[in-house]
């Protein structure tokens, strides 16, 4: 009887290459781009090492030679998506103005998440950090992501003076952020991209209309 997650012929195509050969980066991506569309068909607990080496076309001993385990496996899968929407904002074209530059980033993260399957990744990382607390590296993984370029932005705009000196950044990342991860996370419901701008001028006007009145408040 064949072995589980072995080869139809039982041998490792990693052990059968030649001696010395290097560790082959397609089979890496394989590994990574099967965890993820299992993560987005059947979430977290969904994913076995089982399926994803039968879907690289490869086995479990190629994975234990990369990766400690599924949880490791899918952490920098994970990774690989925050790259990817990296990328995404890399790619807008420049802007001179702080609220131009947060419109453009906003856009680039409704794309992304209109993306069904990348829409699907993203609800089902958070369910698991929700459901299982142990995963405290994809936690903090997905904490310290949050907002991290949207937050540069805003440090800049403070620092050159288009926006208030005293701005709460941690608010206004989530009056910016909110809408977008709402709607199409927790709803999984479209949002157009033109919805940047509206989002972002409501945004940036509460935080204006917060910041005057706890301004009046202590006079």
């Amino acid at each position: 009887m064949r072995k589980e997650g072995s080869t139809k012929s039982g041998k490792d195509p990693e052990k059968t290459a030649r001696p010395g050969r290097p560790r082959r980066a397609d089979l890496d991506d394989r590994f990574l781009e099967a965890a993820l569309d299992l993560l987005a068909e059947r979430g977290y607990d969904g994913v076995s090492l089982e399926e994803v080496a039968r879907r690289a076309a490869s086995t479990r001993p190629s994975i234990y030679r990369r990766w400690k385990g599924r949880d490791a496996l899918l952490l920098d899968a994970v990774r690989l998506v925050f790259r990817r929407m990296d990328e995404t904002a890399a790619a807008a074209p420049p802007a001179e103005s702080v609220r131009e530059r947060i419109r453009r980033l906003l856009e680039g993260a409704i794309r992304d998440l209109r993306d069904p399957r990348r829409r699907r990744i993203m609800a089902n990382v958070i369910a698991a950090i929700h459901r299982h607390p142990e995963l405290d590296e994809l936690q903090r993984l997905v904490h310290a992501r949050r907002g991290v370029l949207l937050r540069r932005i805003l440090e800049q705009g403070v620092k050159r003076g288009e926006l208030p000196a005293d701005l709460d950044i941690e608010a206004a990342l989530d009056l910016l952020m909110g809408p977008v991860f709402y709607r199409c996370l927790v709803l999984d419901l479209p949002l157009d991209p033109d919805e940047a701008g509206r989002i972002t001028e409501q945004a940036l006007a509460a935080r204006r209309t917060e910041d005057e009145e706890t301004r009046e408040k202590t006079r």
